[in-house]
């Protein structure tokens, strides 16, 4: 049991469009002119064709990045109810690769005077705002109330990290709403340096030719900071941030604007707290709006600030933004959208999209557990960046989710293991709840998505070596109840045998045989196939057998795990659980993966679609561990990330209605601007928890969950080669149609659909039943069009199943060619079928030339069923066997295969197989999994 003092706040694992920029240009009118951006109802949700608004509450914080070398994170008055900060709206920090540790500013903020009505709008902090990220790549702030007062110029400050370029513009936007009024209104543009040698002088001057200031911190080992203003300034300031007295004239340009409303023009200053500032006024007539524009920059010397200023001051602002917003357009349109009825939905997906890439590091791929650096720092866990980073692949960013798995793959320990968390800056390990395993199915299972879509060569090579360690690790730590190791998993509370962990164990072995299959690995895989089903069988056992699984079979859900000792079941109902679906390990079509979403739908519930994580959950509630004390009002806050679990099962179970629902309940409970929420939603509210958001785990797994509804992703991974066992007699009869019941207690085995070489969904092998009794293995087909065709009827499909000698005799011939050509997994010495224009149970055995007819066999040929598409076969051990018999635990691969005849041109294909490796089951056998609709 971990002590409490290292416990982790609970955490998960887990182009522009016409109707993206309708929604952005709603949202923006509605904050201007002062009302909140959607009227929320809790539990509400809106219909298909219409747009689902987001909630009222506002990030706190939010990064931005120029996709190379530099980031800025930008800071609200309060980034949680606990924050007593003295600031206000800014960028608080700007980082650069050079040295991404250290920040270089303390703050960077804009100061208003309304010269008019001669009121300063100066405490920064004073100012409530909003914030977000659209698919513009535009970080738009609007300032609300000032002390709890409105005032009378609508105040926003959007910013631009321009893509590939050193600087982030700046523009104000101030709106007159009055229709007979005109205002002169004063704005400080102010930036205060950071300093990290408070005995080192920065050396700080006015470029009168730049409009420019720099601000050079060389001495102390930092950059140089430009200030550049777009417009000619009214007045300017290099000031003493020491110095708060008005009258100097080398004062803080804050303190010359709060005591002067204007700028003492100081030129040059050489002291260590340096602050660099820019004063306009302007007039604001009624009705109307003025722009002003400035940039903030970095250069590792004084001459390469000089040149990003020339290249900042070679345009306009309006240019740079325009620039920026073509550059996302072109970003978001090189990956993969989505299209729903829902246009907040879509809008929600882009611009999650956009905050993860903006909280990625861009140059060591790390991506922030959460862009408010408020409650968790600055650390990255393995587990949500490889969750994030195969959310970007999934959308089609495979540079950005390619520059994560790269740091994984060179910072793997010797165990084959990670370190839980790492600093996002400087890639460093951070010493946190040790160990979290989780992140190594991860990493495999990402491995193989990335490789998958981008068919990169280079890449595999460069990630099998840590693919193996990976997986091997996995592999040589099974214990002796069959389930991986024990670690403190997603939720950081115990370390034990967790049923999420286990469900990545499991679905990283299956994608690291598929690749060890691609490194012409088989016997690698067949291994690590293996140890798959080693785990899964384990995970299927009952918690109530003398060695503990983690089936609850009287709750009918799969347990959180079990300690450390084997034998103490922690049975508490935890959604988490759900990752056996979404990764596939457990078919959502299976009575058990249905039984545990019912359950946890019918107990863990909020909001109408918001799933808790687990019964009587005090985070964010009264937890002592809640990052800002009660934000949540209730037990048991909605997670979104697994409510997205939710929709994925919803879509695999074909509830596509539900699923729409679910992301749209997301959307309704995004931050202001569709901005992802934190970790959780406080259900009695509707409102997302403000410590941790924007979490980009949370946008992950709704991108995720996104692309699997609309059909462009499945986060699953198929067995290439399952193992199963399984003792149980089945009658076949020559009525089909009523034998199907026989099979319930069968383990069945599920392969990707969509795959086989026709195109005929007839001969696409959706799921594999099998079993043996002391005589016969007995095999059932489903495939996925649920519909065969009559006998002798066009077109044409036969069962065929390839197998090896359960003798193994080194004396047979074996071949890898099916029977049109295909090749099988496995060297294959006898192959049985029936083809569906013929009633014989044919035998061949494999030959120098081919496969070889035999005599037919004697038992009853396999049967169809018409209306199902099922297919049940009963083989005799003795036509698999050499020796005419084969003892109980032989091993034998097998090839289920369905092929199918061209109704056009008569030729047959190898149409789809489905590779088991299955031992012979004995009455008192254990059985291996698989699937159970027990």
């Amino acid at each position: 049991m971990l002590s409490p003092s290292v416990r982790r706040r609970g955490r998960p694992y887990l182009r522009t469009s016409l109707t993206g920029l309708a929604t952005a240009v709603a949202l923006a009118l509605s904050v201007l002119a002062g009302q909140p951006a959607a009227e929320h109802v809790t539990g509400a949700v809106a219909a298909a064709d219409t747009t689902t608004a987001p909630s009222t509450t506002s990030s706190a914080s939010e990064y931005i990045n120029n996709w190379s070398n530099l980031t800025a994170i930008w800071n609200a008055s309060k980034l949680n109810q606990n924050d007593t900060g003295s600031y206000g709206p800014r960028i608080a920090e700007l980082r650069a690769s050079n040295q991404w540790s250290t920040n270089q500013i303390v703050d960077y903020t804009g100061f208003f005077d309304d010269a008019t009505d001669s009121v300063k709008y100066d405490q920064a902090h004073d100012f409530a705002s909003t914030g977000y990220l659209d698919e513009n790549g535009v970080l738009n702030t609007t300032y609300g109330a000032y002390n709890g007062s409105a005032t009378p110029i609508t105040i926003k400050r959007d910013y631009v990290m321009v893509p590939n370029e050193p600087f982030l513009v700046v523009r104000y936007t101030l709106t007159n709403p009055s229709s007979t009024a005109s205002y002169n209104w004063k704005v400080l543009d102010q930036v205060h340096l950071n300093n990290t040698s408070s005995s080192t002088n920065v050396s700080a001057s006015y470029d009168s030719t730049r409009d420019a200031m720099f601000g050079n911190m060389t001495a102390s080992g930092q950059d140089v900071v430009t200030l550049g203003s777009l417009q000619t300034p009214t007045a300017y300031q290099v000031g003493n941030d020491s110095d708060t007295t008005a009258s100097d004239s080398s004062a803080s340009a804050w303190a010359q604007f709060d005591g002067n409303a204007t700028l003492a023009d100081n030129a040059s200053e050489s002291t260590p707290n340096v602050d660099l500032g820019f004063q306009n006024t302007v007039t604001i007539a009624p009705s109307s709006s003025q722009t002003l524009y400035y940039y903030l920059g970095l250069g590792t010397t004084l001459s390469a600030a000089q040149s990003a200023s020339d290249t900042a001051r070679s345009e306009t602002g309006a240019y740079w933004f325009n620039t920026t917003a073509t550059d996302y357009a072109n970003w978001l349109a090189s990956g993969t959208n989505v299209s729903t009825t829902d246009t907040g939905v879509n809008t929600a997906y882009e611009r999650n999209l956009v905050v993860i890439k903006n909280s990625q590091n861009p140059t060591n791929g790390l991506i922030p557990a959460a862009t408010n650096e408020g409650s968790y720092g600055y650390k990255a866990w393995m587990r949500d960046s490889a969750f994030d980073a195969m959310a970007l692949d999934a959308s089609g960013h495979y540079a950005e989710a390619e520059k994560f798995w790269d740091f994984m793959v060179a910072n793997q320990l010797s165990t084959g293991a990670w370190h839980t968390t790492y600093d996002e800056w400087s890639g460093t390990y951070v010493s946190f709840v040790e160990p979290e395993y989780d992140s190594i199915g991860e990493f495999l299972v990402g491995a193989l998505k990335h490789y998958q879509d981008t068919g990169s060569s280079t890449f595999l090579a460069t990630v099998w070596p840590a693919v193996k360690a990976a997986a091997n690790f996995v592999e040589t730590n099974i214990a002796s109840n069959g389930l991986g190791a024990a670690d403190a998993s997603i939720w950081e509370e115990s370390v034990q045998y967790n049923v999420f962990t286990q469900a990545y164990y499991v679905a990283g072995l299956r994608a690291a045989a598929v690749l060890a299959n691609d490194e012409s690995a088989a016997s690698t895989a067949d291994g690590w196939n293996g140890a798959a089903s080693t785990i899964l069988s384990a995970v299927q056992r009952s918690d109530s057998a003398s060695t503990p699984g983690l089936w609850n079979a009287s709750g009918g859900y799969y347990d959180r795990g079990i300690a450390t000792d084997g034998s103490t079941v922690n049975s508490l109902l935890d959604s988490s659980s759900m990752a056996l679906i979404v990764t596939g390990d457990v078919d959502a079509g299976s009575s058990r993966a249905t039984s545990m979403v019912n359950t946890i739908d019918s107990d863990l519930t909020h909001d109408t679609y918001g799933i808790a994580r687990y019964t009587g959950d005090t985070y964010y509630y009264t937890s002592q561990y809640d990052p800002a004390g009660d934000e949540a009002g209730a037990a048991e806050p909605v997670w979104p990330n697994m409510t997205m679990f939710d929709t994925i099962y919803d879509v695999y179970s074909g509830q596509s209605t539900l699923a729409l629902e679910r992301l749209q309940y997301y959307a309704s409970v995004s931050g202001v601007g569709y901005m992802p929420p934190g970790e959780a939603v406080a259900w009695p509210t509707s409102q997302p928890v403000l410590s941790t958001m924007s979490e980009p785990l949370t946008a992950s797994a709704f991108i995720l969950a996104a692309l699997t509804y609309s059909g462009k992703y499945d986060p699953r991974v198929y067995a290439t080669n399952a193992n199963a066992s399984d003792y149980a007699s089945i009658n076949i009869t020559t009525s089909p149609s009523s034998d199907w019941s026989k099979w319930t207690n069968v383990p069945y085995y599920t392969f990707k659909s969509g795959v086989s070489e026709s195109g005929s969904s007839m001969t696409d092998i959706g799921d594999v039943y099998i079993s043996n009794d002391a005589s016969n293995i007995y095999v059932r087909v489903d495939n996925t069009s649920g519909a065969f065709s009559a006998y002798n009827t066009s077109p044409k499909f036969a069962l065929l199943v390839y197998a090896q000698d359960f003798n193994h005799s080194s004396s047979l011939t074996g071949t890898t060619s099916g029977e049109y050509g295909r090749t099988l997994d496995h060297s294959m010495n006898y192959l049985v079928g029936r083809w569906s224009d013929s009633n014989t149970y044919a035998t061949f055995t494999a030959g120098s030339s081919g496969w070889t007819p035999g005599s037919s066999l004697s038992t009853i040929a396999p049967q169809w069923d018409t209306a199902t598409g099922r297919i049940e076969a009963e083989i005799p051990i003795s036509s698999l066997a050499s020796g005419g018999s084969a003892a109980t635990g032989s091993w034998s691969y097998l090839d289920v295969e369905l092929a199918y005849q061209n109704p056009s041109t008569g030729a047959w294909t190898d149409d789809d197989l489905g590779a088991i490796h299955y031992q012979l089951a004995s009455s008192s056998s254990t059985p291996l999994y698989g699937n159970t609709t027990r």
